[in-house]
């Protein structure tokens, strides 16, 4: 074989290692951006199954997956519009743990930018249920909440972003929990500038210990 085969072959085997390695990374790169996209995230990837559904003004319940799941049941939401969330978590570990459950950076996106649609959006009563069992009002973190919205209007439950539903909760191997919440669009809220408004809720954090 002379030099020039030899040189051609070898110059075909680099390209098609190049090749491969360019769809790896590809594909590396696009599951880790769908990691990223997915909207319940568990923070310390403990080994779980785990399943958001809502159900919007009592309709059937449908699946979030994505962000963008998440966004479009917002979108077109109006005022007394109700939104009950049931978020399932199995532990598949070889160990108990516990669980802490965050709605993690909630904004306001108005360009009236006074008009905050985290105060006309509120979480009913306060009231997180756990297994069917309703757990004690969530605490208000604001000192001075504006009597003008609901005492848990989002606002109101807000630290550093976040809403804490469930915080320390013992979580045996092979359980089960089922974690649901409302959260209703304020029919008293009349002003139209709200109307230009959206509620945005980043992700769903799940830490374990």
């Amino acid at each position: 074989m002379d030099k020039k085969t030899i040189f051609g072959s070898l110059l075909s085997l680099a390209l098609t290692v190049l090749l491969l390695a360019t769809t790896v990374y590809a594909w590396f790169t696009l599951q880790s951006h769908a990691s990223i996209e997915s909207f319940v995230i568990d923070v310390h990837e403990m080994t779980s199954s785990i399943t958001l559904e809502v159900s919007k003004n009592g309709e059937d319940f449908v699946e979030l997956i994505t962000q963008e799941d998440f966004n479009a049941i917002f979108a077109d939401a109006l005022p007394s519009n109700t939104f009950l969330f049931k978020l399932t978590i199995e532990n598949q570990s070889t160990r108990s743990t516990t669980i802490k459950v965050v709605l993690h950076n909630i904004e306001n996106d108005n360009v009236n930018v006074e008009f905050d649609m985290r105060d006309v959006f509120f979480l009913d009563k306060g009231i997180i249920s756990l297994d069917g069992d309703d757990l004690d009002p969530l605490e208000i973190e604001n000192e001075d909440p504006n009597p003008e919205f609901d005492d848990y209007c989002l606002n109101n439950l807000l630290l550093d972003g976040d809403i804490i539903l469930i915080d320390d909760y013992s979580f045996e191997i092979d359980q089960d929990v089922v974690i649901m919440f409302t959260i209703i669009y304020d029919e008293n809220t009349s002003a139209i500038e709200y109307q230009a408004g959206k509620l945005h809720i980043s992700a769903i954090y799940i830490y374990n210990n």
